[in-house]
């Protein structure tokens, strides 16, 4: 399967092209600056922006899936954002060349899982100025859900560099945690999400392992694609 990563150069997207390129994928990156693809091994490097339609169709031609790692700062707030239109275009272009699946990497604190997110979290998104970056990235993941295609969003919460010691934590939208993610396990589980089938239309929270005993006591989702250390 030929997979495009949008964003393949930012802290989590190199580590999903990392992931795939181990699994003798064939692996096309789409980035503003193509000289930070220089150490992601073989793999296809297109120039472009998500914000721009005509890069996005180039970029996904040819391609069966994409994952979606793109991000703004709170620099970028008061223009167009990848988080939103850059999204949007990227999902019109995955329809169009008929992509069979789009995994989004979006975030906590997106959508419905706002209301829930204890105020102190609230107020550092508010604080950071991030609350307009995460309404867009609200108007995106609504636009995927309704494009047509097969679908995986995950929304993991603060990220780190940390090792990943144990396997990431899968929950449903409604699992209430506002933890920490680190981009190793975003990494593992997009990758792993490409070829489940019980990912295909969710919407899953993906949080470190150790907040199952520290916060959640529910039953995680388990993908019929093994983990492994």
């Amino acid at each position: 399967m030929s997979v495009l990563v949008a964003g393949g150069t930012g802290g989590c997207g190199q580590l999903v092209v990392q992931r795939l390129v181990k699994q003798g994928r064939s692996v096309r990156v789409l980035t503003r600056n193509p000289q930070r693809a220089s150490q992601l091994g073989s793999v296809e490097v297109y120039q472009g922006t998500v914000l721009s339609q005509e890069d996005c169709h180039r970029a996904v031609e040819s391609c069966r899936a994409i994952v979606c790692t793109v991000g703004a700062t709170v620099d970028d707030v008061g223009g167009q954002l990848v988080d939103g239109d850059g999204i949007i275009n990227l999902a019109r272009a995955a329809v169009d060349a008929k992509v069979e699946r789009f995994i989004l990497v979006s975030s906590l604190g997106v959508g419905d899982s706002w209301g829930w997110m204890p105020y102190p979290v609230q107020w550092f998104f508010q604080f950071h100025g991030e609350v307009p970056i995460l309404q867009e990235k609200a108007r995106s993941e609504t636009y995927v859900r309704s494009a047509g295609i097969a679908w995986t969003i995950l929304r993991p919460g603060f990220l780190t560099n940390s090792s990943m010691r144990a396997e990431p934590l899968l929950l449903p939208p409604s699992g209430r945690v506002p933890g920490i993610t680190s981009r190793q396990a975003v990494a593992d589980v997009v990758v792993r999400c490409l070829e489940s089938d019980r990912a295909v239309r969710q919407t899953f929270t993906v949080v470190d392992n150790w907040l199952r005993k520290a916060i959640w006591r529910g039953e995680p989702v388990r993908l019929n694609v093994p983990w492994h250390a």
